[in-house]
């Protein structure tokens, strides 16, 4: 299906449902709300989602090829420049998509995400999902809760990942998007 413009009306359909029908944990909310008004201040913020290298790497038929995390970097800082973000916000589940991004655009990174899965040699070794509940829980909530995060912001650069398309439908809008399409793995 191809990716729809944020003026699109069955993007506007399905963002006034999720908006009408789905609402957080007032704990989580309240969340969202503590770290926006910490960190992000005037909003002036472009969200970018990566998919870690693990998904690169495995190339999971069917799903969305994701961009190269330096081409992301790269595309961020033009962003920047020509739409006059402030900082960018990374929602990552990789250390090493977080180090070129931290490169790049120093004290202007925001993060959020603390419990992280673990990688050996690029590929996930551990989610947390099993046998530690409470991590995974953990890594389910700050997940959440970046997702949250990145749908405030006034622009959104991403891989078209479910995330990305959770946080289009939880947004108000963004006054600048792009979502990458690159096809499948097949």
């Amino acid at each position: 299906a191809p990716l729809l413009a944020e003026d699109h009306p069955e993007l506007l359909a399905w963002r006034r449902l999720v908006h009408e029908q789905i609402r957080l944990s007032d704990a989580m909310a309240e969340e969202v709300e503590r770290v926006w008004r910490r960190d992000f201040g005037d909003g002036n913020v472009l969200g970018c989602l990566v998919r870690g290298t693990d998904y690169i790497k495995l190339k999971p038929k069917w799903h969305a090829v994701q961009p190269d995390p330096a081409q992301v970097v790269a595309d961020a800082e033009k962003a920047c420049r020509e739409q006059g973000f402030s900082r960018v916000f990374l929602a990552t589940e990789d250390l090493s998509v977080e180090k070129l991004f931290r490169e790049a655009f120093g004290d202007r990174l925001l993060r959020y995400q603390t419990c992280m899965p673990k990688y050996v040699d690029g590929f996930l070794v551990s989610s947390g999902a099993v046998g530690d509940g409470a991590r995974a829980l953990e890594m389910s909530r700050q997940y959440m809760v970046s997702i949250m995060l990145l749908s405030r912001c006034r622009g959104l650069l991403a891989g078209c990942t479910s995330g990305s398309q959770a946080a289009k439908l939880f947004s108000d809008g963004y006054e600048w998007s792009r979502v990458y399409d690159l096809g499948v793995y097949s």
